[in-house]
């Protein structure tokens, strides 16, 4: 079978590959969250799962590691093989490719087996109530002494640059999703590449719903996403992240 080409996208360097489904894209940034989770996972004693993987950058980033096993998940089955076959053998028998929507893997992954959940750039396609059960997902899955590391587009992205005197009224008016987007508060360049509805999630935000199913907050933050995407620089709040631990 052969299998498709993706596109990459360029915004001041090589920063992202568009998704198969045209969910967003693949980022291919290693910030600071991304940094701690993977020397996280590359200690850790038991399976490790990447959620929304993508094409498995960050899969590969916990192989390199040193993670004995890591299970990738997408949606796209596709994804997954374009991951998996740019794998060598020795990293093939340390994965595991489960496709499918990550919040129906209940019955694919035992409850309280998972050592850590790594889920980037996908969250933002959920609404609030998809949210707040992937949290619950996340908790259940996860052994005691589990980390979670979260990483979303937040209210200050290019998604809502142009919309913060929307944001800034739904936060006044005490919104607790203050970031539930559609393409026409979207005036950037990567229109094509997203889906007509989107959740931009803040760190509080993060940060509530996981305290609210039982996780203890290592840290939550804004992440200046701009610093290394000149093209989506804003004001250095672009980007969300979260890591936290299951007690």
């Amino acid at each position: 079978m052969t299998l498709p080409e993706p596109e990459v996208i360029h915004a001041g360097g090589t920063f992202a590959t568009q998704t198969l489904n045209n969910l967003g894209c693949q980022y291919n940034y290693n910030d600071e969250y991304v940094k701690a989770f993977v020397e996280y996972a590359g200690k850790a004693n038991g399976r490790i799962a990447d959620l929304g993987c993508g094409y498995g950058a960050s899969t590969k980033r916990m192989l390199d590691a040193g993670a004995a096993h890591v299970i990738a998940n997408d949606l796209s089955k596709e994804q997954l093989d374009i991951f998996y076959k740019s794998l060598d053998e020795k990293d093939r028998r340390r994965v595991e490719l489960i496709p499918g929507n990550a919040l129906e893997l209940g019955d694919k992954i035992p409850a309280n087996s998972l050592a850590g959940i790594f889920a980037a750039s996908w969250l933002n396609f959920l609404q609030p109530e998809e949210i707040q059960r992937a949290m619950k997902v996340f908790y259940d899955l996860m052994l005691p002494g589990g980390k979670l590391c979260i990483l979303t587009a937040s209210c200050y992205s290019d998604l809502m640059e142009t919309a913060q005197d929307v944001v800034s009224a739904r936060k006044a008016a005490g919104d607790t999703w203050p970031g539930l987007w559609s393409k026409k508060l979207y005036s950037g360049p990567f229109a094509h590449h997203l889906p007509e509805f989107m959740h931009c999630l803040d760190p509080d935000v993060l940060e509530r719903e996981a305290k609210a199913v039982g996780f203890k907050i290592e840290k939550a933050g804004y992440i200046d996403f701009g610093s290394v995407f000149q093209a989506l620089k804003v004001d250095g709040r672009e980007w969300a992240g979260l890591l936290a631990v299951k007690p």
